[in-house]
């Protein structure tokens, strides 16, 4: 048996404070009414507009003038549902949310050329010299 040392896996991966299970956010969706959801677009893709259908959850405000919700997105194909915690004023609209949640593909989409460009696709490096030597 190993002794526990301090920032060992049990500690390092404690549940948040006020989180939420998936299995509690699929019962919160599946409770949602048809009312609830909203057909909109996260922004333009490589194959046109990529509309999904969202959905709000308020969870308890941290603070004051704050707001704090889960937003769920549903693919309309075939139901898949996808969830981001989001965090900001607590009169923040749902489209503002789902415009914020749709440019993380652009951030992807821009990391993943960068590093194409820096040839870091086919590399692993653990250390920054590394990046020197390399081809």
């Amino acid at each position: 048996m190993t002794p526990r040392r301090p920032g060992n896996q049990a500690q390092r991966h404690r549940p948040v404070p006020g989180a939420i299970a998936e299995s509690q956010l699929d019962d919160l969706v599946t409770a949602l009414g048809l009312r609830s959801w909203h057909r909109r677009s996260a922004g333009a893709g490589a194959h046109g507009q990529r509309l999904y259908d969202w959905a709000r959850i308020t969870l308890r405000p941290p603070a004051p003038g704050r707001g704090r919700w889960v937003l769920a997105r549903r693919r309309i194909s075939d139901g898949e549902l996808a969830y981001y915690q989001c965090y900001g004023p607590a009169r923040t609209a749902l489209d503002e949310l789902i415009s914020v949640a749709g440019r993380r593909w652009q951030i992807e989409e821009c990391l993943q050329a960068a590093k194409n460009e820096a040839g870091l696709n086919h590399y692993q490096i653990r250390r920054h010299d590394a990046c020197y030597r390399s081809p």
